[in-house]
C-alpha cells in the first residue's frame, strides 16, 4: 500500500519526498531545463552548471525555509543507523518495488538535497528541491519499465520533464527534471505547472537577489551535515511571535563529521531584545549541559548565538534516548 500524498510530504522534509516521488512512479525523467534535449536519456541542451554550483541555486525567492541536507556527511554519521531504520520503515513496500524494478537503492545514491519551501500554512506546501547523485541514464531506463508496467500516473514530455500527477482533490502534481547527469530538479505543491517549472529551471539563483539572505548566507557554514535558513516572515514562527518572540530569521548548521556541531543563530529585531532572549535561555540551561561538550547561548549585536558541542558517545547517548522516547518504526 501507497503512503498517502501528505505522508510522502512529510518524508521530503525530511530530506526524501523526490525519492518517494521516485517510488511510486517507479523511476525518473531525461534531460531537464527550459530548452532541454528532446530525448530522456539525450544531453541537456541548456548549460546549467553554474546554477548547479551555487548552494541555493534554483530555489524560489520567496522561500519560507531553505534546508540542505549532505546526504553522504549524514550516512558516514552515528545519526544514521536509526535514522535510516525510520526511513525505511516509512517507504515500506514502495522502496522494495523501486529496488525490484531499478536494481538499485536511490537512498544510498543521493549525495545532497536542497529544499526551498513556501506557502507553509497550505495543506500541501509549495517548493523546488535540487537533488544530487540520482544516475539519469538508470533512472531513465527504470521510468521505461514503470510505463511498460501500467503507471498511468506517470508523464514524460517531449523535453525530458516528468510529471506524477495528482492522485485527487485537494492534491497536488510533481514535476522534475534532470538539468545534468546527476542532478535533479522537482517541484512540489499547488502552483506546479509547466510553466511555472520551466520558469524555476530558467531563474538562476534568485536568493542571491537578496542582500539580506546573503548576509544571513554568510554566517553558515554550507559544508555541514545540514543547514537551514528561515524567514522571519514564515508562518512556523506563529507560536514564538504569541510568546512575544518573534525572530527576523534563524540560520544554523550541523556538523557530524566528529561527533555533533551545531551553531543556531536567531536574529531579533534589536541588541536589547537579544540580550533578553539571551539572558532568559542561559538561565535555562540547567541540568542539559550535562548531555554536552559545549552548550552555550550569547547575544551578538541583535543575534542570538547558539553553540552546542557533542562528541561522539554523548551523541550516541542522547540518540538511544530519542530512540527510546520515540520507539520502534
Amino acid at each position: 500500500m501507497r503512503p498517502s500524498r501528505p505522508d510522502r510530504y512529510r518524508l521530503l522534509l525530511a530530506g526524501v519526498l523526490l525519492v518517494t516521488a521516485c517510488y511510486r512512479s517507479a523511476g525518473s525523467g531525461g534531460a531537464g531545463g527550459g530548452t532541454p534535449s528532446n530525448k530522456a536519456g539525450g544531453r541537456t541542451a541548456v548549460d546549467y552548471s553554474a546554477t548547479i554550483a551555487d548552494p541555493v541555486g534554483f530555489l524560489p525567492i520567496d522561500s519560507e525555509v531553505v534546508l540542505s541536507l549532505d546526504a553522504e556527511q549524514l550516512r558516514r554519521s552515528p545519526v544514521w543507523p536509526m535514522l535510516e531504520t525510520k526511513l525505511l520503515a516509512a517507504a515500506g513496500r514502495d522502496l522494495m518495488l523501486f529496488k525490484t524494478v531499478c536494481g538499485f537503492d536511490p537512498v544510498t545514491s543521493i549525495r545532497g538535497i536542497t529544499i526551498g519551501i513556501k506557502n507553509l500554512k497550505q495543506d500541501t506546501p509549495d517548493g523546488v528541491l535540487v537533488v544530487s547523485g540520482l544516475d539519469r541514464v538508470r533512472l531513465t531506463g527504470c521510468m521505461d519499465k514503470a510505463r511498460q508496467q501500467g503507471d498511468k500516473a506517470v508523464e514524460v514530455a517531449p523535453n525530458g520533464t516528468v510529471t506524477i500527477a495528482a492522485e485527487g482533490a485537494g492534491d497536488s502534481p510533481v514535476m522534475f527534471a534532470f538539468v545534468d547527469d546527476s542532478t535533479v530538479v522537482a517541484m512540489i505543491g499547488p502552483a506546479t505547472t509547466s510553466a511555472t517549472f520551466s520558469a524555476a529551471l530558467a531563474s538562476g539563483v534568485p536568493l542571491r537577489k537578496s542582500p539580506a539572505f546573503g548576509e544571513l548566507m554568510g554566517r553558515i557554514n554550507v559544508e555541514s551535515a545540514l543547514w537551514t535558513v528561515i524567514n522571519g516572515n514564515s508562518s512556523v514562527f506563529e507560536q514564538t511571535a504569541a510568546l512575544g518572540v518573534k525572530p527576523k530569521a534563524i540560520v544554523g548548521s550541523l556538523l557530524l563529521a566528529n561527533g555533533m556541531d551545531a551553531n543556531v543563530r536567531v536574529r531579533l529585531s534589536s541588541p536589547q531584545e537579544a540580550q533578553q532572549l539571551s539572558t532568559m535561555a542561559q538561565g535555562q540551561l540547567g541540568m542539559a549541559s550535562g548531555f554536552f561538550d559545549k552548550l552555550e547561548v550569547t547575544a551578538d549585536g541583535t543575534d542570538v548565538a547558539v553553540h552546542a558541542v557533542m562528541s561522539d558517545a554523548q551523541l550516541q547517548n542522547m540518540l538511544s534516548l530519542v530512540n527510546n522516547m520515540v520507539g520502534s518504526p
